[in-house]
C-alpha cells in the first residue's frame, strides 16, 4: 500500500474524511486504480480535507474545485495543472509545493504558507492571498489581476512578467522582489516594503507608492509617469534613465539616488532630500524644487 493511501485511511479511521471523500481522494491519488479514469475525471470538488495531512501527496490534474482544504498540510505536494477554484486553503501549509499552471480563480489562499511554492502559469484572479507568506516562491507568467495579496510576504519572489493588474498589495512585504516584465497597473502599493525591489523597464504609471520604503531598489528604465512617492524612502534607489514625468516626489528621500538621464519634467521634488544624488543629464523643465535639499547633488540640468 502506498504512504499517500495509507495516509487516507488513517484519516477515514480518525474521522477526518467519510468513507466516499476517502473513496475518492484514493481513486484521485492513484490516477483512477485500474479503472480507466484519469484524474482529471474524477472529482473531489467540494470535497472536505480541512486540517488533512497529505504531505507530498500527488494529485496533479485533480478537479478540486470549491473543496475545504484549509488548515491541511500539503507541503511537498504535487497539485500541478489541478482545478482548485473557489477552493478554501486558508491557513493550508503548502511549502515547497508544486502548483503550476493550476486553476485558483477565486480561492482562498489567506494567510496560507506559500514559501518556496512553484506558481508558474497559474491562474489565480481574484483570489485572497492575504497575510500568505510566499518567500522564495516563483510565480512567473502567472495571472493574478485582482486578486488580494494585503499584508502578505513576497519576499525573494519572482514575479517576472506576471499579470498583477488592480491587485492589492498594500502593506506587502516585497523586499528583493523581482517584478521584471509584470503587469502593476491599477494594483495598490500602499505602504508596502519594495526594499532592493527589481522592476527595471516595467510600467509603473500612476501607482500610488507614497510613504513607502524603497531603498535601493532598480527601477532602471522604468516609465514611472504621474507616480506617487511623496515621503517615500528612495535612499541609493536607481532610476537611471526612468521616466518620472509628472511624477510626485514631494517629501521623499533622494538621498544618493541615481536619476542619470532621467525624465524629471514637471514632477514635483518640492521638500525632497537630494543628498548626493546624480542627476547627471536629467531633464527638470518645469520641475518643482522648492525647498529641497541639494547638497553634494551631481550634474543638474534644466533647474527652473
Amino acid at each position: 500500500m502506498s504512504e499517500e493511501r495509507r495516509k487516507v485511511l488513517e484519516m477515514l479511521q480518525e474521522g477526518k474524511v467519510t468513507v466516499e471523500e476517502a473513496m475518492r481522494l484514493i481513486e484521485a491519488i492513484g490516477g483512477g486504480g485500474g479503472t480507466g479514469k484519469s484524474k482529471e475525471n474524477t472529482p473531489l470538488s467540494g470535497v472536505d480535507l480541512s486540517g488533512a495531512v497529505l504531505d507530498g501527496v500527488t494529485l496533479d490534474g485533480a478537479r478540486l474545485e470549491g473543496a475545504r482544504l484549509n488548515g491541511a498540510n500539503l507541503e511537498n505536494a504535487n497539485l500541478r495543472d489541478a482545478d482548485l477554484r473557489e477552493a478554501n486553503l486558508g491557513g493550508t501549509n503548502l511549502e515547497e509545493g508544486d502548483i503550476e499552471g493550476a486553476q485558483l480563480k477565486g480561492a482562498n489562499l489567506s494567510n496560507a504558507n506559500l514559501e518556496d511554492v512553484n506558481l508558474r502559469q497559474a491562474k489565480g484572479e481574484g483570489c485572497n492571498m492575504q497575510g500568505a507568506n510566499l518567500e522564495d516562491a516563483v510565480l512567473t507568467g502567472a495571472t493574478f489581476d485582482g486578486a488580494s495579496l494585503k499584508g502578505a510576504n513576497l519576499e525573494d519572489v519572482n514575479l517576472r512578467d506576471a499579470d498583477l493588474r488592480g491587485a492589492n498589495l498594500e502593506g506587502a512585504n516585497l523586499e528583493d522582489a523581482s517584478f521584471e516584465g509584470a503587469n502593476l497597473s491599477g494594483s495598490k502599493l500602499t505602504g508596502a516594503n519594495c526594499e532592493d525591489l527589481h522592476a527595471n523597464a516595467i510600467d509603473l504609471s500612476g501607482l500610488n507608492l507614497a510613504g513607502g520604503n524603497l531603498e535601493g531598489a532598480r527601477i532602471e528604465g522604468a516609465c514611472m509617469r504621474g507616480v506617487r512617492l511623496g515621503g517615500a524612502n528612495l535612499e541609493s534607489v536607481n532610476f537611471r534613465g526612468a521616466n518620472l514625468r509628472d511624477a510626485n516626489l514631494s517629501g521623499a528621500n533622494l538621498e544618493e539616488a541615481n536619476f542619470e538621464g532621467a525624465n524629471l519634467e514637471g514632477a514635483n521634488l518640492s521638500g525632497a532630500n537630494l543628498e548626493d544624488a546624480n542627476f547627471r543629464g536629467v531633464d527638470l523643465r518645469g520641475a518643482d524644487l522648492h525647498g529641497r535639499n541639494l547638497e553634494g547633488v551631481d550634474g543638474r540640468k534644466g533647474e527652473p
